[in-house]
């Protein structure tokens, strides 16, 4: 039920008839870190933003934001979602729940950063 904003630098310009339950992803920079040879481990941190609206009830907006991290981690930290045959492993780093601006204090915005563990045979 998620749309995605497609920017791919700016998650902030979003929208506001896109603002209610849309997300952004973001990659960080790929790190290697081991190989033997043929296979290489890459280290990549993502960050999930989650956007929602609060309209006249920010805290109602605020406990959304709280069930929409706890359905983001059910279906990316599944073993089948996650141990996959170049995608090894999906570690949650952190979660914020803020507001979008401090003029917009009725749009939360959600950060879910992860870390992605990756091989890749050459």
């Amino acid at each position: 039920g998620y749309v995605e904003w497609r920017d791919g630098f700016n998650a902030e310009n979003i929208p506001s008839s896109l603002l209610d339950n849309s997300f952004h992803i973001e990659s960080g920079d790929i790190t290697p870190t081991v190989s033997n040879h043929q296979v290489h481990e890459f280290d990549c941190p993502v960050t999930i933003r989650i956007f929602l609206k609060g309209f006249l009830d920010p805290v109602s907006a605020i406990d959304n934001a709280y069930t929409n991290v706890e359905t983001v981690y059910a279906e990316l930290l599944l073993p089948s979602n996650r141990l996959g045959s170049t995608v090894k492993d999906v570690v949650p780093t952190s979660v914020s729940v803020s507001p979008l601006t401090l003029q917009n204090d009725n749009a939360v915005l959600v950060e879910i950063n992860f870390n992605t563990k990756t091989f890749m045979a050459f």
